[in-house]
């Protein structure tokens, strides 16, 4: 009977350290990426050096692997190989040119060849990409979700020769909007609430309402008792994940504490330009003269919320109705909750102007509610462009 190909191997302190070496080079190949995505290279080089490298290693490492994983398959020995010592080794020639760089920075400008967005995986965005060529290597650069890049013409890079000769990129700027993409931009700085103390002589106060789940990427924004139940996402999306709500409070003295301004914070990079943030069937080109698009409020308050939570809120909502036509889940829940965040819990009056709500049925998804500054009315909503390629709804 012949020996098999593979058989169970001996732990051994050396077998050990192999397989460390095999998911550190898997680490390391996922890392080289992003170094890869700012470097003016070709991608057959990194590769040959991936490839190259795994061949090499494969018979001079044979009796090695076969001794301590019992595996005299050269497919096998050439996988561990290229995932091991290749990807140490790609890793090693691509991050040396990108961090060791010599000479000085140079800046230019280029014309966009290309746009278009990455293939959205299961916790991504689909992030947005230019194409761009310099010194006869045609790169794809590649933005944070949400950035408008089709709206623009030319980039603005600032380079450096790398190590091995390979340009890295430093900084990107897009420059040259198109004709017409600067309709449903907003001219007002909202930067201004949340960096002063104060505004037109008005105090101003930061709070923090806590982190939203974000399980899905699209957001909903709107009257969390009236608007929400069968709002459409924004159709800019967002990385799945947990970001903060903050809240600009203005201390208005007669009229007491008024939220002006409302933020879902994905970035801490500053904002340079706010658009409207618009829903798949809203477009710019439909509205005239002043109009906007934003959202109805009838009970005064406003919120941030994920579209599957809002799926299962509305579930929630609805048990409460289907028992007796005359409950509904702010008498029967909310407003208690509400109460719990009251300046005055005392006071019969203090009704309380945001919560934090999990859902019973779901704990892990919330929802974050807060007043509408003066109550009911129309309000617009805001998508936020970042100085470094974030998005962010206000």
């Amino acid at each position: 009977m012949s020996e098999p190909i593979f058989k169970k191997p001996n732990i051994t302190p050396y077998h050990t350290l192999l397989t460390i070496l095999f998911f550190a080079g898997l680490i390391l190949l996922v890392a080289q990426i992003k170094i890869y995505h700012n470097t003016f290279i070709n991608y057959v080089i990194p590769t040959a050096v991936w490839l190259v490298t795994g061949l090499v290693a494969t018979p001079l490492l044979a009796n090695t692997l076969t001794l301590h994983y019992n595996t005299r398959s050269p497919v096998l020995q050439l996988v561990y190989n290229l995932c091991t010592w290749g990807s140490i080794a790609v890793y090693a020639f691509m991050a040396s040119n990108f961090y060791f760089g010599k000479g000085s920075v140079v800046t230019f400008k280029t014309t966009i060849t290309k746009t278009g967005e990455l293939a959205k995986g299961a916790f991504g965005c689909g992030e947005p990409y230019v194409n761009v060529v310099y010194d006869g290597v045609e790169k794809e650069v590649i933005f944070g979700c949400g950035i408008p890049v089709a709206n623009y013409k030319d980039l603005e890079l600032s380079v450096k020769k790398g190590l091995w000769g390979f340009n890295v990129i430093k900084t990107g700027s897009l420059l040259n909007e198109k004709k017409g993409s600067e309709v449903g931009l907003h001219p007002a700085n909202y930067n201004v609430y949340f960096d002063s103390t104060s505004y037109q002589g008005t105090p101003l106060k930061l709070r923090q309402l806590g982190e939203l789940n974000i399980p899905t990427g699209k957001i909903i924004v709107g009257d969390p008792l009236v608007t929400i139940y069968n709002s459409d996402p924004l159709k800019k999306e967002i990385k799945p994940g947990k970001y903060p709500v903050i809240v600009c409070i203005a201390k208005t003295g007669k009229s007491g504490d008024r939220y002006a301004v409302v933020k879902l914070e994905v970035s801490k990079n500053k904002a340079v330009k706010w658009e409207l943030a618009l829903t798949a069937k809203q477009h710019l080109e439909d509205l005239k003269g002043d109009q906007i698009f934003g959202f109805a409020v009838d009970a005064g308050l406003g919120c941030f919320v994920d579209v599957q939570t809002r799926d299962f809120f509305n579930q929630y909502n609805d048990s409460f109705t289907k028992k007796d036509k005359t409950w509904n889940v702010y008498d029967e829940v909310l407003a208690a909750e509400f109460k719990k965040n009251a300046l005055d819990p005392k006071d019969p009056n203090d009704a309380g102007d945001w919560v934090n709500f999990y859902l019973p049925t779901k704990p892990a998804l919330n929802i974050i509610m807060f007043q509408s500054g003066f109550g009911d009315g129309f309000t617009p909503r805001f998508g936020v462009l970042m100085t470094k390629a974030r998005y962010a709804v206000w």
